[in-house]
């Protein structure tokens, strides 16, 4: 369950919100918004947190996890961990050694993708 402080102070914030449309033939007088949230809005990543928070906190408190490291191999419960010379953690690639070569894998992932759309904008078929 969401703290009734939370939602007390997220209905507040929302209190008589108004908002308009803008598109390319202009912008339209103000109207009330009477459900859901703003596009946008600093408040989407806070409400989101706070759900997960809610949602996860029976997994987080109840979960236990064993780990045992022994002549060099690893075995977290009962599953042996297979040994790598890489692996991706929070987006970084970390050798065998612990180093991370994070810029020269960003770059190389930047040209591919470059690579990959690049055709796109070479083609006349394709309007820009």
């Amino acid at each position: 369950m969401v703290p009734e402080k939370y939602v007390r102070m997220i209905q507040e914030m929302y209190r008589n919100a108004v908002t308009r449309v803008r598109s390319s033939v202009g912008e339209t007088d103000g109207f009330k918004v009477k459900v859901g949230q703003h596009q946008g809005s600093a408040l989407n990543s806070f409400i989101f947190n706070i759900v997960m928070d809610v949602v996860t906190r029976n997994v987080r408190e109840t979960v236990s996890l064993s780990i045992f490291i022994y002549k060099g191999s690893i075995k977290m419960d009962r599953d042996e961990l297979k040994r790598v010379q890489k692996f991706k953690y929070l987006g970084s690639i970390v050798d065998a050694s612990g180093n991370m070569d994070e810029v020269k894998h960003r770059v190389q992932t930047g040209w591919n993708k470059w690579r990959s759309s690049s055709g796109v904008f070479c083609d006349k078929k394709v309007p820009l």
